[in-house]
């Protein structure tokens, strides 16, 4: 079998029920750790990471694992509150 170069760039993602991961979307850094500061004081949630996607676009990850059920209660609120 020859040598193939992928034709397509790859999009890698993750996911799962257990850890809360948002997708902020159209807002300043500032905003993105608002937002993270607020959701770790309402659900105390421990301590986050912000990455940056792309301009004005962020993910943001937090340390402490959640039943599926909380961690739709996060997306939910912050939904609601943004």
């Amino acid at each position: 079998m020859q040598d193939q170069k992928l034709k397509a760039d790859p999009i890698l993602g993750l996911t799962d029920f257990e850890t809360v991961m948002l997708d902020l979307d159209d807002l300043s850094f500032k905003s993105a750790k608002y937002w993270a500061k607020k959701t770790i004081e309402w659900f105390e949630l421990g301590g986050f990471i912000i990455f940056r996607s792309s301009y004005t676009h962020y993910h943001v990850v937090f340390d402490r694992y959640v039943s599926r059920e909380e961690n739709l209660s996060v997306v939910a609120w912050i939904a609601l509150l943004s």
